[in-house]
């Protein structure tokens, strides 16, 4: 915002910053602060942001989202932008975008007792219908094991398995399963971006197995101009930039270039471009008539390539 400021004098911009305290009845007592803002730039979440999306709504000022699943809170908010598209619109975006990939695959999804892995099942399901017309199969492992699984997988045909569990001992499980028999069958491994955090899988069985992931956005690390970034924020404020600072950017990026084109409506910037930031590509849409805006895109990529 200082470095847009100063290379654009006819463009006048005032920025405050404020600790919210993840306390809402501090920030209710520091709201003067900044409810004559034409525009909020946050990462909360929980009852912080439902604060502020009230606020938000009551008196118009728009709203840019930078936190992690924060579209529940402002669906109802036609002045919200949520930069993360949420875990399940990922789930579906992913099987959507495989489901194009590969047009002759059939799909293999995972069913579990856990009611969130039930809702990720169903959105991946969701996208994979709506972009392939090849038969799907549902394996409920309440009442099966991940033997079950190979037992039925095909030859002759490439097949996608959704595993929407972040359980590592399922996971690990079949991916010792998958390995044994990853010579005999043609298939992909659709996995979660939870499953980055597990402690006892080797990548390797990862490559073998060849899974697929997915999330909200990276950051190419040796691209110009992120190692341009990072010296730059290092030299200010000497420390690496977290995940966090380059979605600031980003939100700074999208408001200015679009308050720059359209003044106050920049709402007419997002809801027709798409812009390549440093976390990530953004394609906004909405999610109904008065509803919020939400980026539709994700990083999708192959676990043998290593990096999205």
């Amino acid at each position: 915002a200082e470095d847009f400021n100063a290379s654009n004098h006819n463009f006048k911009l005032s920025t405050t910053i404020i600790d919210a305290e993840n306390d809402t009845l501090q920030l209710a007592k520091i709201a003067w602060k900044f409810r004559s803002a034409d525009v909020w730039i946050t990462n909360e979440t929980g009852p912080v942001l439902i604060y502020l999306n009230n606020l938000s709504v009551k008196n118009g000022v728009q709203i840019i989202s930078c936190g992690v699943n924060t579209v529940d809170v402002m669906k109802e908010n036609n002045n919200a932008i949520a930069l993360l598209p949420g875990s399940l619109l990922q789930c579906e975006l992913m099987a959507g975008t495989v489901a194009k990939k590969f047009p002759n695959a059939n799909a293999l999804f995972l069913k579990t007792s856990s009611s969130r892995e039930i809702e990720r099942m169903k959105s991946f399901k969701k996208g994979w219908t709506a972009n392939n017309d090849n038969s799907i199969r549902t394996i409920d492992l309440a009442k099966s094991t991940v033997n079950t699984i190979v037992d039925s997988l095909r030859k002759g045909k490439k097949q996608i398995i959704f595993v929407p569990s972040s359980n590592e001992d399922l996971v690990t499980n079949l991916l010792i399963a998958l390995k044994a028999v990853k010579d005999d069958f043609d298939f992909i491994l659709v996995g979660l971006p939870t499953w980055y955090n597990f402690e006892t899988i080797d990548p390797t069985l990862l490559q073998q197995c060849n899974a697929w992931f997915f999330n909200s956005g990276t950051v190419p690390p040796l691209s110009n101009s992120t190692l341009e970034f990072r010296q730059t924020f290092r030299d200010k404020y000497a420390t690496e930039p977290l995940e966090s600072a380059y979605l600031g950017f980003d939100a700074s990026s999208l408001l200015l270039k679009g308050r720059q084109q359209h003044g106050k409506d920049f709402l007419k910037f997002k809801s027709s471009n798409s812009y390549n930031g440093f976390f990530s590509e953004y394609q906004f849409e909405s999610n109904g008539e008065n509803a919020c805006f939400e980026n539709k895109h994700i990083s999708v990529w192959n676990f043998q390539n290593i990096i999205p």
